[in-house]
């Protein structure tokens, strides 16, 4: 079984083995490739979407901050 004749599988490394040539489906390695980029980019934007969400409420604590700060001077 060669790669030729089955242009639908990947060799790996190009190597036999004892047991003939180990071949994995093309469609195979694309599932996990695709898998794991969107598992990557999954946690990215849960990342950056927590980030965002700390950063809104530090900004909105230090304007409060601010305004109480603020109100006590001016009376």
């Amino acid at each position: 079984m060669f790669s030729a004749e089955h242009p639908e599988t990947v060799r790996l490394c190009g190597q036999r083995y004892p047991s003939g040539d180990d071949m994995i489906p093309a469609e195979g390695l694309i599932v996990v490739a695709g898998t794991a980029g969107t598992l990557m980019a999954a946690g990215w934007i849960l990342m950056v979407t927590r980030q965002e969400r700390r950063e809104n409420r530090r900004s909105v604590s230090a304007a409060h901050a601010t305004d109480l700060t603020s109100a006590g001077t001016e009376a």
